[in-house]
């Protein structure tokens, strides 16, 4: 921002009709640069003469001037925004003041800081569209090509506040024109809003813009999903063709509960389980020991079955039996393959009983 002041130099008296009027000696500091929609802020740093000698202020007023029209008119806040929309614009802020020792005449107005309004970055054709049921994608286009593009995703057609918007997502802009965004994590069926602002490189920001409203598409009807191999097990018994099948998730019903749950045997019939849900069920008598046996499962609902899941493998086992052996001392031990991991031990009693130790 280009800084200009008018000051009296040395032994120059001001006259207006006759009238000695104070002059500026020496400007205030402005801070701000200009652009548009942003604050230019004066301090009282500033000093002034009155007929060659230093003056006290009373009063200061303060304007802003735009391609030579009156845009904030005189006030005593030293604070005056450059307006929205001015970009391009020549702007003075000016400042006039009275002094004790001419309390009623006000100073000419002085130029205290000049310069070309800077445009804020302008963010337009803000558009985004679901991606299946839970994702987005989006397009923003800027006049500017450097800083950072922010966005955030809301129910609410309302912007949201800068500070949670510049919080949510981010990506760099390196060139102007269409911006393009996407992500996830949405609910299906639901109609939601993008939020975009731009932060340029000198750190200001632009006007919030929103796209349309867009819904996230509803979730497809159909046949359930297959059963995955995490979501189910089965595990022998040892207790002879007996074998315990879990169930610990159910797949993607296709929009519509499961009706019932199948499995199968070695390509056998497909059996119903008693219920549609998770648990535990026990599968009796169903395979031969020691012999491998494979098992799938199918789900369904209102619109068919679902695929068959891939294949699980089980070989069932029966009890060993205990053997008992005379230790020849009038003890008996009890052992079985693969033995217990305490073997009780038996002791003739000499009364036709016998006592167990364990």
């Amino acid at each position: 921002m280009h800084i200009s002041l008018n000051i009296a130099t040395g032994g120059h008296v001001p006259f207006s009709s006759g009238l000695i009027l104070p002059w500026l000696a020496s400007g205030p500091t402005v801070s701000g640069d200009g652009r548009e929609a942003t604050t230019l802020v004066a301090d009282a740093s500033d000093t002034w003469t009155y007929d060659g000698a230093q003056a006290s202020v009373a009063q200061r007023q303060y304007r802003l001037m735009l391609d030579g029209i009156e845009v904030v008119p005189a006030t005593s806040t030293a604070a005056l925004e450059v307006p929205p929309g001015s970009a391009g614009g020549q702007f003075w802020m000016q400042l006039r003041v009275q002094v004790t020792e001419a309390p009623d005449l006000w100073s000419p107005w002085q130029i205290i800081a000049s310069g070309i309004v800077t445009g804020l970055p302008q963010l337009s054709g803000a558009s985004a569209a679901p991606v299946g049921e839970t994702g987005y994608s989006g397009t923003v286009t800027t006049d500017t090509g450097a800083g950072t593009l922010y966005w955030m995703v809301s129910t609410s057609p309302t912007p949201p506040a800068i500070g949670p918007l510049k919080a949510a997502n981010s990506q760099p802009i390196t060139e102007p024109g269409a911006q393009a965004v996407s992500g996830g994590t949405l609910s299906a069926a639901t109609a939601y809003h993008l939020h975009f602002v731009q932060e340029d490189a000198a750190g200001q920001d632009s006007a919030i813009v929103s796209s349309p409203v867009f819904t996230t598409n509803a979730p497809q009807v159909g046949e359930p999903a297959a059963f995955g191999p995490g979501d189910w097990s089965i595990t022998n018994l040892g207790t002879g063709g007996d074998a315990r099948l879990s169930i610990t998730a159910l797949p993607d019903d296709g929009g519509d509960a499961l009706k019932v749950i199948f499995y199968n045997v070695d390509g056998g019939p497909w059996t119903p389980l008693p219920s549609a849900a998770t648990g535990s069920h026990d599968l009796m008598d169903l395979f031969t020991d020691g012999v491998p046996a494979t098992l799938r499962l199918r789900s369904e609902n209102i619109f068919g079955p679902s695929p068959d899941s891939a294949p699980k493998s089980v070989t069932t086992t029966s009890p060993q039996p205990w053997q008992i052996t005379d230790t020849g001392d009038g003890r008996f031990t009890l052992s079985s393959a693969p033995p217990p991991d305490a073997a009780p031990q038996i002791t003739n009693n000499g009364d036709g009983t016998f006592a167990v130790q364990a």
